[in-house]
């Protein structure tokens, strides 16, 4: 199960914390499909979890719901559950959602806002949020934690109507939470990928487990992250030392090969030797074992190269 399926499962285990109602027309309008089958007007609500067909099928009960599931076809063969309402059990469904309206018995559809109307509380706008979620939206994690999402967090909602995902992003935006929008296909997307924005909008749905795990992610990365800064950084010294010590003892061949060696004072020669016996000691291990400080140390290794050079 990927982090956002088990995101949304929690939702659902904890949706009495939200307002019913609202938590349904959510669902609904996130992926509701109007249908006309010989005349008899329908709704089909889908979604490809069970956890999420099984709520609203008990919930549309009393309505004379269907659940009927679909097996698509193609590469992932996916498995779709579709929960149907014909008639008039439809219509009443989608007037109170707010995405139709009767008039005189005259059909208008009006799902390109969010009723806003309906949601006069806090409990209904988490509600319709967390609602709309579950059947048009999708949570990841970064890659290494999960093995999904590629290198970001990000959280999105997909739908098919580009007026409704406007009217949905200022719905967001008065609930505290701004969203950015794309294109996806024929998909309008919002998204978000500031992680701690996601995880106050998961806190706003109910889904505080979901957001426990996202934190022990963030704190898991974070200490890789300060672990391979740091291996990288002792490897980069260890390679600066290697070219170091051997660049010194570069300098003492030269001075044996020109026969100015012998003209190094006792000390000088007691630090070259010591240099191209221990070539893989570093500065601090090497002047430990010589019983001098570190600066002495170097500072006998740059007179050493310096006389090399011809410098002195």
């Amino acid at each position: 199960m990927t982090f956002s399926d088990k995101t949304k499962a929690e939702i659902i285990e904890n949706c009495e914390v939200l307002d019913q109602s609202a938590f349904l027309w959510g669902m609904i309008r996130g992926n509701v499909s109007l249908t006309l089958d010989k005349g008899r007007f329908g709704c089909v609500l889908s979604t490809d979890m069970i956890e999420v067909a099984t709520y609203a099928f008990s919930a549309l009960s009393h309505f004379g719901a269907e659940l009927v599931p679909e097996q698509k076809t193609g590469l992932n063969k996916q498995k779709i559950y579709n929960v149907v309402l014909h008639g008039e059990n439809a219509k009443k469904v989608l007037k109170d959602a707010g995405i139709m309206r009767f008039p005189g018995g005259v059909s208008e559809y009006d799902g390109e806002r969010v009723p806003v109307e309906l949601l006069d509380t806090v409990e209904k706008a988490r509600g319709y949020v967390a609602g709309v979620f579950l059947t048009a939206g999708e949570v990841f994690l970064p890659k290494g934690s999960e093995g999904e999402g590629g290198g970001i967090y990000q959280l999105e909602f997909l739908f098919t109507s580009g007026g409704y995902a406007s009217s949905f992003a200022k719905f967001l935006a008065q609930c505290g939470f701004s969203v950015k929008t794309t294109e996806r296909r024929d998909s309008a997307v919002l998204y978000i990928k500031e992680s701690d924005t996601i995880s106050d909008l998961l806190a706003y749905m109910g889904a505080v487990d979901a957001v426990l795990e996202m934190q022990s992610v963030k704190v898991y990365r974070a200490v890789r992250e300060k672990a391979n800064r740091i291996s990288n950084c002792e490897f980069a010294n260890t390679i600066k030392s290697v070219d170091t010590a051997q660049r010194q003892i570069q300098a003492i061949i030269s001075l044996k090969d020109s026969g100015r060696y012998d003209y190094l004072d006792e000390k000088l020669k007691v630090v070259a030797e010591a240099r191209v016996a221990k070539d893989t000691l570093s500065l601090e291990a090497l002047a430990e074992e010589l019983g001098i400080s570190k600066s002495c140390l170097n500072h006998r290794l740059r007179k050493i190269e310096s006389i090399a050079k011809g410098e002195e």
